[in-house]
């Protein structure tokens, strides 16, 4: 025994693993407490043979690309609806109305859809009933209108100039909101549209009204677009920037391609906190001025065409006074 101590070897689990140099045996000792050894032979285990990794690494691929799989037709099936959501939203066209969709695929893909089509019919009916009521209104308000007109017209001269400018104001009114309904239920036919050439005319109309409008740069530049909306569209805004800001300079460029228009005025501009209000109907900056005329329904109007036409309208006060309107469309080149 002293021999086999003398071998080379390691302590394994407080035991020692002993090698004869000659015979290359290996053999586990422990030292008991009485001072000798307990030995056991430690058998030679073989590697597995090639054969048996092959499986080994075949098993575990064929684990792991069926667990990978199962993983990722669950994942689909669990984010499919989200995706489904995400992209509808995305396609909502300027109306406010969702896209109509197939329903087929999974089962929880199905439901969202089923869902979805449901939402966009409610939320069309609904906008469909507001438009009703507010045409409905607007026309209503005719009859009565004329009436008071033919009584105004019976009133002495000192009294009538005024009965008839409120007359008038009201008309304004209503015709406002019936141009709302057109625009916002409209589907006029688009074409291309020379934006130099209506630029030019609706100024030339505003200023033969005597309204302080001045024509800056005009570079050429074409949309796709309905001529009369976008032409009322324009109206209003520079209208507005003539009215209120004394005087209005209008500006075309085309960057890239996309068309700007540009419209200034030198007039006190709008506080910042309620420039986000702006396209909201009947909005006014300045409550207090009893001589303001029209409906506030100019900027509503424009912004709704300006949007129909897959375009932007942006309103912000300039650094140096006044107020700067953008109204960016596709170029139609």
């Amino acid at each position: 025994m002293q021999q086999e101590i003398a071998w080379r070897g390691g302590h394994v689990d407080g035991a020692r693993i002993i090698e004869d140099p000659t015979t290359k045996r290996r053999v586990a000792a422990y030292q008991l407490p009485n001072g000798r050894w307990a030995t056991i032979d430690v058998p030679d285990i073989p590697p597995p043979p090639g054969a048996a990794w092959l499986v080994l690494v075949t098993w575990l691929t064929v684990t792991v690309i069926g667990v990978g799989s199962v993983a990722l037709i669950m994942a689909r099936r669990v984010t499919e609806p989200y995706s489904i959501i995400e992209r509808a939203v995305a396609s909502v066209d300027p109306s406010g109305e969702l896209p109509h969709l197939k329903v087929e695929g999974s089962a929880e893909a199905r439901q969202v859809k089923a869902s979805l089509n449901s939402l966009s019919g409610r939320l069309k009916s609904a906008l469909q009933a507001r438009m009703r009521l507010v045409a409905a209104a607007g026309h209503d308000l005719r009859t009565p209108m004329t009436r008071m007109r033919l009584r105004a017209e019976l009133l002495p001269d000192a009294d009538q100039a005024d009965w008839l400018s409120d007359i008038d104001e009201l008309e304004k009114i209503a015709e406002s909101a019936i141009g709302l309904v057109r625009e916002e239920s409209g589907t006029a036919d688009h074409t291309s549209v020379d934006m130099a050439v209506l630029v030019r005319e609706t100024v030339q109309e505003l200023n033969a009204a005597d309204l302080s409008v001045d024509l800056g740069t005009l570079e050429d530049a074409w949309v796709h677009a309905g001529p009369l909306s976008l032409r009322r569209a324009l109206r209003n805004l520079i209208t507005n920037a003539a009215t209120y800001g004394g005087g209005a300079t209008v500006s075309l460029q085309q960057q890239g391609e996309t068309v700007f228009v540009r419209i200034e005025d030198n007039g006190p501009g709008i506080p910042e906190h309620m420039l986000t209000q702006v396209f909201e109907p009947f909005f006014r900056a300045d409550f207090s001025r009893s001589n303001t005329k029209g409906a506030g329904l100019g900027l509503t109007i424009a912004n709704e065409i300006v949007e129909r036409l897959g375009g932007s309208l942006t309103i912000e006060n300039r650094p140096t006074g006044g107020l700067l309107q953008i109204v960016a469309l596709p170029s139609a080149w």
